[in-house]
């Protein structure tokens, strides 16, 4: 059953959305103040940052069939709960040791509620409004991911490194009863196998939104580290100042990931995909080969936040059209790990693989032109068309005179 306003079960959904994807960016900019305040480690620093990502990415896939068995308005209230309580553990820490444990329960919380978002809006929306809505919530997630560096500096500017952690505590606390009260508590019908993961691949779409997801990952965190490596060290700027340099991707994707979520719905998600794509690549060669001061990165940065906001949705959408209601918490906890270890090993290969800004660039403009080309593989569907049946096992018949269930 779908609530009385769906709009406002995904204000809640993309506000605990909001703090998970935030909380993966902005502790990078609290780094240094937390390791004069704790007297942290080098090593200690990178299990602070890594023991919730760690932690995250690896439970996504559980945590998402563990929705569809027991509901998943259930296990995102759970997750926002210790979420929540993490974080205040987090500020309160008075040793690295006890940081990198309430980091870890962190992203614990963070595992359990990230996946019930996808399968909740897959519930509650129906097929045409589907699209607008996985847009909003790709805006707010994009502005997340992007922005995480800009908020947590001002944060530490203004509060120390306590409040990048505390910020979430009210907040949490305001959105869980509303959770309870506006998300629908959707329970499956009848009991599932919990290994549901192989069968998802057998979509073709779903497939490829997977491979689409992880590049575009690998991609964005790829630039991100080259781009703030560029504008700090290099053209000398503050790490606020780096991250108000990056406001035209930021504001870019937030405006245009709805719109191509409802283009998405109207003429399918294949163009606007392949689109968008192909823009970010653009955008991607013009920061490696235009850009000599920060005033030169507003274009391709905007060019990049125009592809990714056309992009982003359209993925997610083109993914879960075909995947069945019991199979969507699984199969957004795989799509959501993908996310994470695309941008795990972006991050990694092109911080120690790829020193020279230029070549890094290449070789995300050259990924990214891969998922172009995936995109373009995608089902083709005029506007309104229904997706194609899911592919299905034939049925064994019953023995002569049994009843068929």
């Amino acid at each position: 059953m779908n609530p009385a306003n769906p709009w406002r079960a995904l204000a809640v959904l993309c506000v605990a959305n909001f703090l998970i994807l935030v909380d993966t960016t902005i502790v990078n900019t609290a780094a240094p103040a937390i390791m004069t305040s704790l007297g942290a480690g080098v090593g200690q620093i990178v299990w602070i940052l890594n023991g919730y990502l760690l932690a995250f990415a690896s439970l996504l896939i559980v945590f998402g069939r563990v929705g569809d068995l027991l509901g998943p308005r259930n296990v995102f209230a759970a997750g926002l709960a210790v979420f929540t309580g993490a974080s205040l553990l987090c500020a309160l820490s008075p040793t690295p040791g006890l940081l990198v444990a309430a980091r870890v329960a962190q992203g614990v919380g963070a595992a359990a509620l990230v996946p019930q978002a996808l399968a909740l809006i897959h519930a509650i929306f129906p097929a045409h409004r589907r699209g607008l809505a996985l847009g909003i919530f790709t805006a707010v997630a994009g502005a997340a991911s992007v922005g995480g560096p800009t908020f947590g500096g001002l944060l530490v500017t203004r509060f120390g490194w306590q409040s990048v952690f505390l910020i979430n505590v009210p907040v949490g606390l305001a959105a869980l009863p509303l959770a309870l009260l506006l998300i629908p508590d959707l329970r499956p019908p009848r009991p599932h196998r919990f290994t549901a993961v192989p069968g998802l691949f057998r979509h073709r779409d779903y497939t490829l939104a997977v491979a689409i997801t992880a590049i575009t990952s690998f991609s964005l965190y790829g630039l991100l580290l080259v781009y703030v490596l560029e504008t700090q060290h290099a053209l000398g700027l503050s790490p606020l100042m780096s991250g108000v340099t990056a406001l035209p991707m930021t504001l870019a994707l937030t405006a245009l990931a709805p719109l191509s979520g409802k283009l998405a719905d109207k003429v399918g998600g294949r163009l606007p995909l392949a689109g968008g794509l192909t823009l970010y690549a653009l955008g991607v060669l013009g920061v490696a080969y235009l850009t000599s001061d920060a005033a030169s990165y507003l274009i391709p940065l905007g060019v990049i936040g125009i592809g990714m906001g056309l992009a982003f949705a359209p993925a997610t959408i083109e993914g879960l059209r075909a995947i069945p209601p019991h199979l969507a918490g699984v199969a957004s906890g795989t799509l959501n790990t993908a996310r994470q270890l695309g941008g795990a090993l972006g991050a990694f290969a092109i911080g120690d693989y790829f020193g020279a800004a230029k070549p890094a660039l290449g070789l995300v403009a050259a990924l990214i032109c891969v998922a172009v080309a995936l995109a373009l593989l995608m089902s083709r569907r005029r506007a309104g068309a229904p997706p194609p049946p899911a592919p299905r096992t034939p049925a064994v018949p019953p023995p002569t005179g049994a009843a068929a269930p």
